[in-house]
Formats: structure tokens, sequence, C-alpha cells
């Protein structure tokens, strides 16, 4: 009995670390993807702003 739920909390740890473990790489990718839309944003804004400055 103690054999049979030993293994069922391993299996239940294996998939809690995947489900961690791809939830994070999510996570990192949705802030990789705001900090590209972010530098690209200060890209324009600066350059609205020479050429506001130069008009």
């Amino acid at each position: 009995q103690h054999a049979q739920a030993d293994k069922v909390v391993d299996e239940w740890l294996e998939y809690t670390v995947d489900w961690v473990y791809s939830l994070r790489t999510r996570t990192d990718n949705l802030r990789a993807e705001m900090q590209v839309l972010l530098k690209h944003n200060k890209k324009e804004i600066r350059h609205m702003e020479l050429e506001s400055n130069s008009a």
C-alpha cells in the first residue's frame, strides 16, 4: 500500500515539475516578447522626437 502511494506521489511530482517548468518557460517567452516590443517602441519614440525637434 505504501509503495503504491509512493508511486502516485512520484508521478504527481513529475507532473508538477513539468507543469512548473513549462509555465516558467511561457512566462519567460512573454517577458522576452515584451522587452522586444518595448525596445522597438523606444526606438520609434526616439525617432519621432528627433523628427519633431528638427522640424
